[in-house]
Parts: C-alpha cells; sequence; structure tokens
C-alpha cells in the first residue's frame, strides 16, 4: 500500500513539476532536457558514447534530474573510461609515455564521475544492480594502477637521463653509451632530449678536439681511432668524415706521398671548406706537392719505360689541379704531358719494327700502330708505310676461300624427273645458287666457288659423305687443297602432290533459262492519263463555245469585241504531253524465266616438301658443325574449279579456277626460299667464323708451344675479324675468345683503362678521314 502510494506521489510530482515549470515560464527548457537525453541515448545504441556525453551534459544543464537520465549518463561515462583504458593498453607506441599518461589520466576522469553521477542516484526504482558500482570501482582501480606505474616509469626515465647527464661531466663517452636504452624515449619526452643533447655535444666536441691535438703531434692512429669514433657515433654530421679524411692526408704526407695527400686535401676541401685540419696544414702539403713531384717527375722519366711515362703524366696531372698555379705553370705542364704522350708512341714504334721483322706477326704490328695514332698522330702518320703492309697482310690473312658443294641420293638420268631430289638438286645449282655466288651480300673477303665449276663431275657425283673429301681427286686436288671452307649442301627431299582433279562435286545454282512477255502496268496509266487530259481539254471547249455563243448575242458590235477579249484560250499541252507519254510507253514487257540447274565443282590442293641438310666443314681446324636441316614445306594449299557454269548464272559463277596453285610456281617459291634460308645460314656462319677460325688456330697452336709469335697473331687476327663479339657468351667459342683476350692483353702490358686515361681523347684527335688506316675495321 505505502509503494502505491509512492508511486502515485512521484507521478504526482511528475505532472507538477510539469506545472511548475510551466508556470514559471521554463516549460521549454524541461522539454529541452528530455529531447537532449534521448539524441544521447541514439548516439548510445550507436556506441558513440563519447558523443551521447555531449548530449547528456546540455540535457543536465538543462534541468534533467531524473534518475533514469543519471544512470545513462554514468553508463556512458564508463564507457568512456574502459575505452581509454583499452587505449592505453594497446598503445600506437610504447614509448610515448606522455599520450598514455594523458589518455590514462582522461580514463580516470570518467570513472571517477561515473562512480559519483550513479552514486548520488537515491530512487528506490533503479535497483543496486542496475547501478554497477562494484564494476565501475574495479576498472577506477586498474587505471588508477596503470597511471601510477607509468607516472612512475616516465619519472624514473627522466631521473636516469638527469644523472646521465651530471655523468658526462667526468666520463662522456661513457654516459653516451650507457644513454642508449633511453634514445627510444628521446621523441617523446623533453627532458630525456635535452639530456641526450647535452652530452652528445660534450662528446662530439671532446672526440674532435683530442683528434686534433693527436693529429697535431702526428699520432695518426690514435687521431684516426677517435675520428672513427666521432663517425661512428654520429653519422649524421661531417665531423668524423672530415677526421678520417684529415688522418689519411697527414699519413701520405708522413710518407711523402704528395700527390694522394694534396687528392685528400681537396676532398676534405668539398666537404667543409673551413675544416681546421685544412686551414693548418692545406698550404703546407700543396706547397709539398708543387715542390717534391717537379723534382720526382724528372727523375722518374729517366727509366724510359711506359709505366714510368704514365707515372710521370700522373705528376703532371696532380700538379695541374693545385690551386693558385700561374698560367705558365699551366702551359709547362701540359708540353710536358704532350712530351710523355710522345715518348710512349716511340716505345710503341720500337716495340711495332720489331715485331714486323717476322710477317706473321704484322696483326700484332696494326694495333700497336693504332695506339701510336692514339698518343701521337704525327708518329703515326710518319709509319704510314709499316701500317699499309701490316693491313694488306689483315685483309689477306681475312679472306675465307669456301666451297658449295650441292648433292643428292638421286640418279643423274633423272635429273628431269619430276619430284626427285636431283631435280632440286640440279635446279640449284644450275638456276639459282650458280648466279648467286657473287652476291654483295657474303661478307667481305669471303669467295664462294661450285664445286661442280672446279672439280670434276664424276668426283663430284661420287660424293656420298663430307668423309669422302678425304679422297682427292689428282685432277682437282690443287684446287682444294686451297680451300678453308667447304660448305655441304645434301637434297633430301622434293616431293610433290596434287589432289582433287578427279573428285567432282555436283552443286546446283539458278540461271536465265527463257524469257516471256507480259503486261506493262505504265502503259496502262498512261492510257488513263490521255482520256483524262482529252475529257478535261473537251470540256474547257465547250464551256468556251458557249460562252463565245453568248457574247454573238449582244446587239452592240463593239460590246461583242469586248465580250470575247475577256474569254481566257485553252491549251492543247497537257493533251499533248500525255499523248507523247502513252505513246512511248510498251503495252508489253520483257520478263526472266529463272531455273535450277548442276554445275561440277572440284576442291584441288597441293603438297610440297623439299629438305636439305647443311653443314660447315672447316678445313683448316677441323671444326665442323652439326648438320642442320633446311626446309620448306606447304601443306593442303587448295583452290575452286568450276566447269558447266551457265553464262547467265544468278549467283555470280564463272567457269575456271579460283584461287587454284600453281605447281610450278610453289616449286620456284620453295626454292628461291631454301636458297634464302641457305644463304643466311652461310652470313651468319662466315661473320662468325672468319675470325674465330684464327682463335680455334690459336688454341692449338698455345697448347703445343710456348712461344707468343706463334699465337698471338692467331689471337690477334680473331679479335680483329670476329664480329659481334659480345654476343658470343657461351661455349666454345665464348672460351676460346676469353682466352685470346687475356693473352694480347698480358702481350700489350697496356689496359683499354690505361688507354682511355692517357692516350688523346676523340675530340683531341684529327677528324677521322675515310684512307686514314689507323681507325679503318675489318668487320
Amino acid at each position: 500500500m505505502k509503494k502505491t502510494f509512492f508511486k502515485f506521489q512521484k507521478r504526482h510530482n511528475s505532472s507538477l513539476t510539469l506545472v511548475v515549470c510551466f508556470a514559471i515560464g521554463i516549460l521549454a527548457g524541461c522539454a529541452g532536457g528530455i529531447k537532449n537525453q534521448k539524441l544521447g541515448m541514439e548516439q548510445v545504441k550507436a556506441k558513440n558514447y563519447e558523443e551521447a556525453l555531449k548530449f547528456f551534459e546540455v540535457s543536465r544543464t538543462e534541468g534533467n534530474d531524473r534518475s533514469e537520465f543519471f544512470l545513462q549518463l554514468a553508463e556512458s561515462k564508463y564507457q568512456v573510461a574502459s575505452a581509454s583504458y583499452q587505449q592505453a593498453q594497446n598503445p600506437a607506441d610504447a614509448k610515448d609515455l606522455p599520450t598514455i599518461i594523458s589518455v590514462l589520466s582522461k580514463a580516470k576522469k570518467y570513472a571517477e564521475e561515473a562512480i559519483k553521477d550513479v552514486s548520488g542516484i537515491k530512487d528506490e526504482d533503479i535497483k543496486e544492480s542496475d547501478k554497477k558500482l562494484e564494476e565501475k570501482n574495479n576498472l577506477l582501480k586498474q587505471i588508477s594502477e596503470a597511471l601510477d606505474a607509468k607516472n612512475l616509469e616516465r619519472d624514473g626515465l627522466i631521473s636516469q637521463a638527469n644523472a646521465l647527464k651530471e655523468k658526462a661531466e667526468k666520463k662522456t663517452e661513457n654516459a653516451f653509451l650507457e644513454f642508449a636504452p633511453l634514445l627510444p624515449f628521446k621523441s617523446f619526452l623533453p627532458e630525456v632530449s635535452e639530456a641526450y643533447t647535452e652530452i652528445s655535444s660534450l662528446l662530439i666536441n671532446q672526440l674532435d678536439t683530442s683528434g686534433l691535438s693527436a693529429l697535431d703531434t702526428f699520432k695518426t692512429k690514435i687521431a684516426k681511432g677517435l675520428f672513427e669514433k666521432l663517425q661512428k657515433y654520429f653519422p649524421e654530421i661531417t665531423k668524423g668524415q672530415e677526421g678520417v679524411i684529415a688522418v689519411t692526408a697527414a699519413d701520405f704526407h708522413k710518407a711523402k706521398k704528395f700527390i694522394e695527400a694534396y687528392a685528400a686535401t681537396r676532398e676534405l676541401k668539398k666537404i667543409n671548406p673551413e675544416n681546421a685540419y685544412l686551414k693548418k696544414y692545406g698550404s703546407v702539403i700543396r706547397d709539398g706537392l708543387m715542390t717534391s713531384e717537379t723534382k720526382a717527375l724528372s727523375d722518374i722519366v729517366k727509366a724510359k719505360t711506359n709505366a714510368a711515362y704514365m707515372r710521370a703524366m700522373d705528376g703532371y696531372r696532380a700538379l695541374l689541379l693545385v690551386e693558385e698555379i700561374t698560367k705558365e705553370q699551366v702551359d709547362g705542364y701540359n708540353a710536358e704531358i704532350k712530351k710523355l704522350r710522345a715518348a710512349i708512341a716511340g716505345n710503341f714504334i720500337k716495340k711495332a719494327k720489331d715485331l714486323a721483322k717476322s710477317k706473321e706477326s704484322l696483326p700484332l704490328v696494326w694495333i700497336i700502330l693504332k695506339n701510336v695514332w692514339r698518343f701521337d698522330p704525327e708518329q703515326a702518320q710518319a709509319q704510314s708505310a709499316l701500317a699499309k703492309e701490316a693491313f694488306e697482310f689483315i685483309q689477306k690473312k681475312s679472306a675465307l676461300n669456301s666451297m658449295l658443294v650441292v648433292r643428292s641420293d638421286g640418279d643423274p638420268a633423272q635429273a628431269v624427273a619430276a619430284n626427285s631430289p636431283i631435280e632440286l638438286e640440279t635446279h640449284l645449282k644450275q638456276q639459282v645458287i650458280s648466279s648467286s655466288l657473287q652476291l654483295p651480300s657474303w661478307p667481305a673477303g669471303v669467295t664462294m666457288v661450285l664445286a661442280n665449276d672446279i672439280l670434276p663431275v664424276e668426283y663430284v657425283y661420287a660424293l656420298k659423305k663430307p668423309q669422302d673429301l678425304s679422297k682427292k681427286p689428282s685432277a682437282g686436288a690443287e684446287k682444294l687443297n686451297e680451300l678453308d671452307v667447304i660448305l655441304w649442301a645434301n637434297v633430301l627431299e622434293n616431293k610433290s602432290e596434287e589432289y582433287g582433279a578427279n573428285q567432282v562435286i555436283y552443286k546446283v545454282s539458278r540461271f536465265v533459262s527463257s524469257t516471256r512477255m507480259v503486261d506493262n502496268p505504265e502503259w496502262f496509266t498512261a492510257q488513263q492519263e490521255l482520256t483524262s487530259a482529252e475529257q478535261s481539254y473537251n470540256s474547257s471547249y465547250q464551256q468556251m463555245q458557249s460562252l463565245s455563243n453568248q457574247c454573238d448575242s449582244m446587239g452592240n458590235v463593239f460590246a461583242i469585241g469586248i465580250c470575247k477579249g475577256a474569254i481566257q484560250g485553252i491549251s492543247t499541252s497537257s493533251v499533248d504531253s500525255a499523248r507523247a507519254k502513252y505513246n512511248a510507253t510498251p503495252r508489253y514487257l520483257q520478263e526472266n524465266v529463272n531455273s535450277d540447274y548442276t554445275y561440277r565443282y572440284y576442291r584441288v590442293g597441293l603438297n610440297l616438301s623439299m629438305k636439305i641438310d647443311l653443314q660447315y666443314l672447316d678445313l683448316v681446324n677441323k671444326n665442323n658443325t652439326p648438320a642442320k636441316i633446311i626446309e620448306y614445306v606447304v601443306k593442303n594449299k587448295e583452290g575452286d574449279v568450276f566447269e558447266g557454269v551457265m553464262p547467265s548464272d544468278l549467283n555470280g559463277l564463272r567457269n575456271g579456277p579460283v584461287g587454284v596453285p600453281e605447281l610450278l610456281a610453289e616449286k620456284r617459291q620453295g626454292q628461291k626460299t631454301l636458297l634464302e634460308q641457305i644463304q643466311k645460314e652461310l652470313v651468319d656462319k662466315f661473320t662468325r667464323e672468319k675470325g674465330l677460325r684464327y682463335c680455334h688456330k690459336g688454341e692449338k697452336m698455345l697448347r703445343s708451344s710456348k712461344q707468343e709469335s706463334s699465337y698471338l697473331p692467331a689471337f690477334q687476327l680473331c679479335m680483329l675479324l670476329t664480329k659481334n663479339q659480345q654476343d658470343i657468351k657461351e661455349g666454345q667459342d665464348a672460351a676460346e675468345l676469353d682466352v685470346a683476350r687475356k693473352v694480347l692483353a698480358k702481350f700489350y702490358q697496356f689496359t683499354d683503362e690505361e688507354m682511355q686515361k692517357y692516350a688523346l681523347s676523340e675530340s683531341e684527335l684529327p677528324a677521322p678521314t675515310t684512307d686514314n688506316l689507323f681507325t679503318a675495321s675489318f668487320l
């Protein structure tokens, strides 16, 4: 009974509140509080608790003091506190202590407010279980413990940083190394960052000052260790790098290697022109270079070797790099470099003349004279006669005398028989190949003859396999001995087949079989138009006559004249036009009569197969390649033949062949294609073997003889005459080219890199001319 009374009293009070609100003019505010509470609850349903709190706080300021409202407000604060706590437990960066502490502080604030709000609810209708006080107190406890731990961790780190800062005043490097565990927190804690900056500055200054002091007393090992530490500890600054370069300069200077020492100071100047070591010792090292190198270079060249001359060139080039030298000094150094190049060229010429005593060494002579050209064109021109002799010798050696053997296993008596191997053999020899031997597509220096042109016919027909060539005929043995290469082309197959000519197919089409006369509808139309025109004319004529009679009935002659003058005349033009059309239109028309008929159709075609195996036989080095099959195949090439087609066929058919392949034309095309393939294979092979044959020869000589004069010229010819060497990367050819390069490099004792460094550049050489042997190529 009492409980029922209180419920009534509560409802009564609520109604009374509305009345009072209305009475004092704040009814709108009460309604607003309820509205914002509802908006907050919508955000709670969406689990947007922080957004919900914004509406709840507004509702609270508007006077909303209902128990249900405070329960919702406390629950939202609890959820925000819980979410913030979870965020702090799983931070983006565990080292970001200020952010974690800030998030935990926020969580603690909302947890405390949630407990306070729910504790103030006195409404008996709200159960204690709905308040979840124990759950909220547990969360507050967890948050407080976590916050205390993070504050303690932060304070500990700051304390460690300050302690190390004090320690650095006496033991700077130790303090710096011990600071390593604190470095991850440097970006988040200003106190840690400040301590690190102070310690780093102390250590940088200490290492740099100590290193420079060690350099001043020539203790370069100690100085190097200090600067390397500086470089290791602080790679972001250049002081360590500067110190290491300064040590290098000091070591070179102490060893009286003035070129290297000066180069180091130039490198140091690029990094920091204000470097302390550079300011103190830069001019000393420069003066030492000028004094020592000028004296040393005059002693170096006394050796009169190319190595000594190159060393002297390095010295003069180093002097040219020295700052603050005069124009006279620059001109003098350049003149000395020119003399040194001339001296190197002179040494080359002596070597070339010595080698020229043996004709077989002329390929080496030519290369050496090319080097003379790169160093001193005037001296090279003076050796033009020797260069020409070497050039012509190489040209002669580049010649490749070859013979082409075209054969088959057919019977010579069946030379004209179709579809026989000997038919293809005969055609290739007599009509195609023999007329193509002089084509300019062969590489320069290659000569080609047909076996039938230089050897007895019986001997050629008796050849069954390449090994049979060892049995030289008495009449042609000398010719065979002059050859470098034999190309063996064996006709394996020459087959053709035509089909379909006897396989008739009957098909139906339509044609104009006769004609007949039919009525012309346009004639009837013209007839109607003529009748209508005549009727119209007659009607008009009668009307005109009637009017004329009426005029005649007038008594006055003058009036009669005026009356008849007013009557319009009529024309016969429409009748004439209709009659002309009628007369021009035929009464009947001729019409075609179409009928079906049967014609004969053939689907005809052909098959063609031509095969040749081609083999390259190196008679000099016995380096034969495996046979390669070259073929031309046509399969089921077809066309149509029509017979019995009516001239008036309505489907456009005509008697005769349509797209039918011609056997003779296909054979000619096959023979042409085979020749082109053979020619391509031979050109590719000649291009490679023209030079590689000398690599084969050189390697054999290298294995059997220790005399350089026997294998060096062969290797040099290989390098001069082998085209596209960079594309030969695998197999025996690549290995032999590599041997040739290494052997020649050892012989010349002058590398491509040295040539690039010490010889004249392309822009310094005379412009190339077509008759300049020193820039010619054999490829």
